[in-house]
């Protein structure tokens, strides 16, 4: 019985080695191509949602609920060599933990195929419940992924990267793709003990990075619409944001970026929706003023989306730009590089403020609501242009209080009393006195000038001109007020003849008349004002 008992265990040891080391083609059920095998893997789009897939063990062995594609067996075909592991690698049978890092095998695989975009390509595997499989109470990321460039069966030379989930992550890498080549995703079961994979799965992503990765490359945010973003290949900020969730601090992980212009203050509200299939994940809104690293105010998102999957910010800010970072955060303990990236649906909206400036004026009682200097009744500086206190225009400085600013007073240390015609800050000159009085007399019918006497103001001086020589011109200087004239007449002047007088003082305007002399009287024929220092100059006596 011995005997038989060890040809027994050696029989199935050996059937166990055929089953184990069948080639990846040879599936359960004797499928020849199945669907998600190597021959015939499942395509996906570039840029296309989160690929969610349930991935069960145990039904590649049990053939009543099979589930069709799940190959056992390592990378390309058993025994073939695998771009995950280096050559020699034999521990069927380690641990979770001792399998971390670039030596791992698989031991069931899905395959998936996708075309290159010409550009850089982000690969992404993350757990699905829990992370990973639950084991012993602990959280291991057990899946691996694989990726080859070929348009047909993939060979070991055909591998391009290998990676798998750790506990501190998932398992991502970027590359550079060709355009319209053929690539193919193998994601494996990583772990080669015995116990099935029960109710678990993993999230499968292959995107472009985000074309707003950082603030020179924002979306530009529409008021009142939205926009799709992801943060695929997002870039980080140093230092992170920090937001308070709740009991907890979160710091900002990987991000994209928009940005708005406010012509306005008013009330910015923003919400960040993620996708229906995108991974559960607490996200962060960050917002900032145009060139500062700072946020202004920041908001993090619940965790549960069954709750809600819509992240909200709103906030008071005056006019201006402002740049917003969305992230997804994570915990102060964890790695920012290797948080979750994903889809969302930024909607924005803004209330203009009634009182733009908050100085608790509207117009027209503000008639600058950009300035909170300016409003009614507020204190008008003089001399600066504004019109704070709304009353048309600005007050001016007036030293001397003559009702002239000082920007045009011309004399702003002499208040001019009113007496300002032309409203330029100095008194008007004062117009100097002239009253003549001639005694004539006629004898034998010749006309005889006895005395001429001139009333004007002190300290002028009186001019004197005859016309046809009647008189010698003079100019004499009043001490008093009045000036006698003689002797300057010929002892006979002709009927008719005319004599002008010409009163002048510094700063005073000066008066002329002309006089004509004869036996019927004296006759004014004309008179005119001169500006003070123009004698020459006419101008109207007031």
């Amino acid at each position: 019985m011995s005997w038989l008992s060890g040809v027994i265990r050696g029989s199935i040891l050996v059937i166990g080695l055929v089953l184990l080391c069948a080639p990846a083609t040879a599936t359960a059920l004797g499928e020849k191509n199945p669907p998600w095998s190597m021959i015939s893997p499942r395509g996906i789009e570039v840029d296309s949602r989160l690929l969610w897939e349930d991935f069960k063990e145990e039904e590649v062995v049990d053939p009543e609920h099979l589930f069709p594609g799940i190959e056992t067996g390592e990378p390309v075909t058993v025994f073939s060599g695998s771009i995950c592991r280096a050559a020699g690698y034999v521990d069927p049978e380690g641990q979770a933990w001792e399998e971390i890092g670039p030596d791992f095998a698989m031991h069931s695989t899905l395959w998936y195929a996708f075309r290159g975009t010409g550009g850089p390509i982000v690969v992404r595997l993350d757990g699905g419940i829990g992370g990973g499989s639950v084991w012993m109470g602990e959280d291991f990321g057990v899946f691996g992924v694989a990726l080859y460039r070929t348009d047909g069966v993939p060979t070991e030379t055909d591998g391009l990267n290998c990676t798998r989930r750790t506990p501190a992550g998932p398992a991502r890498f970027e590359f550079n793709s060709e355009e319209g080549a053929r690539y193919l995703l193998q994601v494996g079961d990583t772990r080669y003990f015995n116990e099935p994979l029960v109710d678990t799965g993993f999230y499968l992503g292959v995107a472009r990075p985000t074309p707003n990765p950082d603030r020179s490359h924002a979306v530009t945010l529409p008021l009142g619409g939205s926009v799709l973003v992801n943060n695929i290949g997002g870039a980080l900020n140093s230092p992170a944001p920090v937001c308070s969730g709740g009991t907890k601090e979160y710091l900002g992980g990987r991000g994209a970026w928009g940005e708005i212009s406010l012509s306005s203050a008013g009330n910015l509200r923003v919400q960040l929706e993620q996708g229906a299939l995108e991974p559960a994940s607490v996200d962060m809104i960050a917002l900032y003023r145009d060139g500062e690293s700072v946020p202004l105010v920041c908001s993090v998102g619940p965790f549960n989306p069954s709750v809600s999957a819509i992240t909200e910010l709103a906030a008071a800010v005056p006019a201006g730009h402002y740049s917003l970072q969305f992230m997804t955060a994570v915990k102060a303990y964890e790695d920012p590089v290797m948080s979750l990236e994903k889809r969302w649906r930024v909607t924005t909206s803004f209330t203009a403020s009634l009182d733009q400036d908050g100085d608790g004026y509207t117009p027209p009682g503000d008639c600058n609501d950009g300035d909170a200097a300016v409003h009614s009744g507020a204190l008008d500086i003089p001399d600066n242009g504004i019109d704070e206190n709304c009353d048309g225009q600005d007050t001016r400085s007036d030293s001397d209080g003559d009702g002239v600013p000082n920007y045009r007073d011309r004399c702003p240390a002499r208040p001019s009393r009113g007496i300002d015609a032309d409203a330029d800050g100095c008194r008007d000159p004062e117009q100097l006195q002239l009253t003549a009085q001639f005694r004539l007399t006629l004898r034998n019918h010749r006309l005889h000038v006895s005395s001429l006497f001139v009333r004007t103001n002190a300290g002028a001086r009186v001019g004197l001109t005859c016309y046809k020589r009647v008189c010698g011109s003079e100019d004499r200087k009043v001490s008093g007020k009045r000036v006698q004239f003689n002797h300057s007449f010929l002892p006979v002047i002709p009927d008719g003849a005319e004599v002008s007088l010409a009163v002048t003082k510094p700063e005073h305007i000066g008066v002329v008349k002309e006089y004509q002399l004869s036996g019927a009287g004296v006759h004014l024929l004309r008179q005119w004002c001169t500006r003070p220092g123009q004698p020459r100059g006419k101008m109207a006596c007031a």
